[in-house]
């Protein structure tokens, strides 16, 4: 007994010393170094923009504007883990047809992040949904085109749902929370949560961010190590975002299920999905366009989980060419 005792502890003595000499050692994380990769990231963007820390109620979201507000407005809010310049490669291309809002979500890239008290799922619903809102208010956009990510979809959505009067098309790419169940293997990884890994693992970290996105970074358009830096940096910065998402995401289930209300949208909605997407299966969206009154499904070849990076120009292509734009 003595010996599997043993046989057990050694291994996490020498792992948890072996963390905690990781923490000594200097981290590359920084605000001025996450400031910095999305510099390099935005560096592809050929159109003017111009950045502005937006007051949204006790917070400041993190906001590019792309155009000079004569297109119709397009918000653009990113996926978890991420930041409004994963949009990178969109930008110039979507900005023909509109003026363009690419949001960071509070609790992520460089917008505030407060720690989330919230315990329920529809408290963090409501974190992302009510600051989204305040933006809205003190931008004083009326209606517009809403594009959401990931769980930036689920938020998409969730707006949607709670402020219709102001979303003339919504937008939902490879949306979270379009089934009720979640694969244990995904609930798992965003329960430990990813970043608090990353965080962990110090001047390690950088090397871990790459898991799961290896068709994005393989096909990135930027300086070689750019990509996963911005993600690094996004990551390793102070936990918010992630805490408030725990809520939401179980190890097996969503908490609020978004495709149990989608039937109540009344706006039009282009879903799109990548057709090789093993996070978000593209049956979630075809289950979805089932249920809602007005809306096509564009499932793109040769894209995974995140087309508008891995087949930019058919995610464009998408948007722009959707029955639904608003001109």
């Amino acid at each position: 007994m003595r010996k599997l005792a043993w046989g057990v502890a050694l291994p996490t003595v020498i792992l948890a010393g072996f963390v905690g000499l990781l923490q000594l050692l200097p981290s590359p994380a920084s605000p001025e170094a996450l400031a910095d990769a999305e510099a390099r990231m935005l560096s592809v963007v050929k159109s003017p923009l111009r950045h502005q820390m937006v007051q949204a109620g006790s917070y400041q979201l993190h906001t590019v504007i792309i155009g000079d507000g004569s297109k119709p407005p397009l918000v653009m809010l990113h996926g978890h883990g991420g930041g409004l310049a994963v949009f990178a490669q969109n930008f110039d291309a979507l900005a023909e047809g509109y003026t363009i809002y690419a949001v960071e979500l509070l609790g992520w890239g460089r917008s505030d992040r407060p720690v989330f008290e919230g315990q329920t799922g529809a408290e963090a619903q409501a974190w992302w949904v009510e600051s989204l809102e305040a933006w809205r208010q003190e931008m004083e956009l009326d209606q517009f085109t809403l594009l959401g990510h990931s769980m930036g979809g689920f938020v998409a959505g969730s707006y949607a749902l709670a402020y219709p009067e102001h979303v003339a098309h919504l937008i939902l790419a490879d949306p979270g929370g379009m089934s009720r169940d979640v694969h244990p293997k995904n609930g798992i990884y965003y329960n430990l949560p990813p970043q608090r890994i990353v965080r962990l693992a110090g001047p390690l970290g950088p090397a871990l961010v790459s898991f799961g996105r290896e068709m994005e970074v393989e096909r990135s358009p930027y300086a070689e190590g750019t990509l996963t830096d911005y993600y690094y940096q996004i990551s390793a910065a102070p936990a918010s975002g992630e805490i408030a998402f725990r809520k939401l995401l179980g190890v097996t289930e969503w908490a609020l299920p978004l495709l149990a209300e989608v039937e109540a949208l009344p706006m039009p909605v282009t879903l799109i999905w990548g057709e090789g997407d093993e996070l978000v299966s593209p049956e979630n969206g075809v289950r979805a366009k089932e249920l809602i009154r007005t809306s096509e499904l564009i499932i793109i070849p040769d894209a995974a989980h995140s087309p508008y990076s891995e087949t930019p120009q058919a995610f464009h292509d998408a948007i722009l060419n959707s029955p639904f734009r608003i001109r």
